[in-house]
């Protein structure tokens, strides 16, 4: 399924008008496509990030631009494996 929208793009909800940062995606076998939005924190407290469908969202800037390149350079990220039963 092609992406409406990139990781790091501004986005807000024509619903509720939560704005923030593309930070995740998943599509699924029934055909939805969601985004996890990011508000900026406030006040230095983060907000708790939304999974919202593809047809509530609307751009409303470039957002941020981040490579995978660059996260993998960075050696971001968990690192572990996922835990198995």
């Amino acid at each position: 399924m092609e992406r409406k929208f990139n990781h790091g793009v501004k986005v807000r909800c024509k619903i509720t008008g939560l704005e923030g940062i593309v930070t995740g995606y998943c599509d699924y076998i029934t055909g939805c496509a969601q985004y996890l939005v990011q508000p900026p924190a406030k006040d230095g407290e983060y907000k708790d990030s939304h999974w919202l469908d593809e047809g509530r969202l609307e751009t409303t800037g470039e957002g941020i631009v981040i490579t995978e390149q660059e996260v993998r350079q960075d050696k971001t990220g968990f690192g572990k494996s996922a835990p198995v039963k």
